[in-house]
């Protein structure tokens, strides 16, 4: 008796909420396509003001890339000469993530360079 309460329910409220699926798709009014202007005014930009920040920022992921990367290489090392292939292969995937932060980092520098000048921070790679 309690199966078909609720297979009663179920159904009721699916019911209920397709049949206002269905209305809301057709009342919603369509939109014109938007601008890029009316994109580019709503979207944050990057100013030279804030450049001192975001050297900041590149320094602090720079310096924790240094501290990792030999740890990581050394025990991936350490993992494949004691024969845990599938440990190393992990950790040297984990090294592959890190060589991709550092080229996105390395790509962002050189953005803030050609905008704002020479930056405050040095390349460390």
């Amino acid at each position: 008796m309690y199966k078909k309460i609720a297979a009663a329910a179920g159904a009721a409220g699916l019911v209920a909420l397709g049949s206002v699926g269905v209305a809301s798709a057709v009342s919603s009014p369509s939109t014109s396509p938007s601008t890029a202007t009316d994109q580019s005014a709503s979207a944050p930009r990057f100013t030279c003001a804030k450049a001192p920040e975001a050297d900041a920022k590149i320094a602090k992921v720079e310096a924790r890339i240094a501290t990792w990367e030999p740890k990581i290489k050394a025990a991936a090392a350490t993992q494949a000469s004691e024969g845990h292939t599938y440990r190393a292969a992990r950790l040297t995937r984990f090294l592959t993530r890190i060589e991709h932060v550092q080229v996105r980092v390395d790509r962002i520098q050189t953005r803030i360079d050609a905008k704002c000048g020479t930056s405050t921070s040095a390349q460390t790679s």
